[in-house]
């Protein structure tokens, strides 16, 4: 929907679009966009145009809480974590075989 707003109206977007989204999906795929989530040609094309398009498209859908693309739960968290550990002890063990192969040499 965004790249087709650099050719035709917003209106005429959304109305093409609804014939396979319902606008509860068409709100949830506006509320996760971000810069982070588009092309780089269509971030400078979208900073460039005359009107804010993103906010235009969304004020033709219902309203919908904000999607954030990566979210911080305590799981990731701790995933992150036993990473760190892992990654930790593996580096450790490296530098132990290293120091143990120049004490034998």
């Amino acid at each position: 929907m965004r790249a087709g707003s650099r050719r035709y109206p917003a209106e005429e977007v959304n109305r093409a679009a609804l014939k396979y989204f319902t606008e509860e999906d068409i709100a949830e795929a506006f509320a996760a966009t971000h810069s982070v989530t588009m092309p780089g040609e269509l971030c400078a094309f979208l900073k460039t145009a005359e009107e804010d398009l993103i906010a235009v498209h969304r004020s033709l859908v219902p309203e919908h809480k904000m999607i954030h693309v990566q979210r911080w739960t305590r799981r990731r968290l701790a995933a992150l974590g036993g990473f760190v550990v892992v990654g930790a002890v593996g580096l450790w063990l490296v530098l132990q075989n290293i120091s143990l192969a120049r004490q034998l040499l």
